[in-house]
């Protein structure tokens, strides 16, 4: 299936990457009597390159195997067939329109009342984003029930954005820690090796994936498998 091809992909080049880290560290504690040598500088360098080919080695293979399973998942949600909405549905709708603005409640509430409708999430998204409700809460409320083929592609754009945001980061630093060494550096200057930083924590498997891509993982994969 597409979604789990997508988590085996990035779990796999995580995995590889935590290898070629704790490898060259391996490297070091190993050659750590003779620091300070040429022997030393000889033997760092050539752990260094072939750490940072490993990584780089497994980013190629990743973003080749992200870039086709998000392809395929396009193609599926393009053929998603969605009932039209029912006469409720298309009332409560309607009351919506006719608002000014909707608040996250509102949608919320809607969405609820869409029983896993796709095209009428669909058009309710759309006022709800009109209306700049585009918050947790709702956003989980309609991801649960149903996707119509443009929530479908969203989801994948945003999904694909997150893998290869992951994929990108070379020295697996966890994001906070990154973030904190960056600020410190431009205050007070100063250089930093990002793969001394805590790494990025490992998936503990597929839901576990997609929950943090904050993805309903049955309904997306309903959509896109």
């Amino acid at each position: 299936m597409n979604t789990t091809r997508l988590y085996h992909t990035v779990a796999a080049f995580m995995q590889a990457r935590s290898e070629a880290r704790e490898e060259y560290q391996n490297a070091v504690k190993r050659y750590a009597s003779a620091k300070g040598s040429q022997m030393y500088i000889d033997e760092m360098d050539k752990a260094r390159k072939k750490r940072d080919k490993t990584i780089s080695d497994a980013q190629f293979i990743a973003r080749q195997e992200i870039r086709e399973t998000l392809q395929a998942m396009a193609e599926k949600a393009d053929k998603i067939k969605m009932q039209p909405p029912t006469e409720e549905q298309l009332r409560i709708l309607q009351m919506l329109k006719m608002k000014e603005k909707l608040t996250e409640a509102e949608c919320t509430g809607a969405a609820n009342a869409m029983d896993g409708n796709a095209a009428a999430l669909a058009l309710l998204d759309e006022m709800a984003r009109k209306s700049g409700v585009l918050h947790t809460s709702f956003a989980n409320s309609l991801a649960v029930k149903a996707y119509s083929p443009e929530t479908a592609r969203l989801t994948i754009k945003e999904l694909g954005e997150s893998c290869y945001s992951i994929v990108n980061n070379a020295s697996g630093a966890s994001r906070p820690a990154l973030l904190a060494k960056e600020w410190h550096a431009a205050r007070h200057g100063g250089e930093f090796d990002p793969f001394e930083l805590p790494q990025e924590d490992p998936f503990k498997d597929e839901d576990d994936f997609y929950k943090q891509m904050n993805i309903s993982l049955s309904a997306f994969s309903a959509a896109v498998d």
